[in-house]
C-alpha cells in the first residue's frame, strides 16, 4: 500500500535565521516567535495549505527580521500587509518556480 506523502518541514531558514517548526493542536493556522525562532502550524492541515502558512508566518519573520516591524505598530495593520504580500506575491512565485522546476527536466 503507497502511503501517503506528508509536507511537515521540521525548520526553515528566515534571513540566515533558523526557525524551528512544530505541528500543535492549535485553534489558528499559524502562530509566530520571533524571538524564540518557533513557528506553530496547526496539526493535520492539507500538504498546500500548511505550506501557505509557513509562508504566511515566514512573511512576519521577515519583516521583523528586516527592522520593519519596528515601524509598524498596529498588529492588524502587519496582517493586512502580510497578506497582501500572501495573495498577490506568493502564488507568483509558486508557480513560477514550479515552471522553472519543470523546464529542467
Amino acid at each position: 500500500m503507497d502511503k501517503k506523502k506528508i509536507y511537515q518541514p521540521s525548520e526553515i531558514l528566515i534571513g540566515g535565521h533558523l526557525f524551528t517548526i512544530e505541528y500543535k493542536k492549535m485553534t489558528d493556522f499559524g502562530a509566530i516567535d520571533v524571538d524564540k525562532r518557533i513557528i506553530s502550524i496547526r496539526k493535520n492541515l492539507p500538504k498546500e495549505t500548511t505550506l501557505d502558512t509557513i509562508l504566511h508566518e515566514a512573511l512576519h519573520a521577515c519583516l521583523s527580521l528586516s527592522g520593519l516591524g519596528f515601524l509598524i505598530d498596529n498588529d492588524n495593520f502587519e496582517e493586512a500587509l502580510v497578506r497582501a504580500i500572501e495573495n498577490l506575491v506568493v502564488p507568483t512565485f509558486k508557480r513560477e518556480h514550479l515552471n522553472y522546476i519543470a523546464s529542467l527536466t
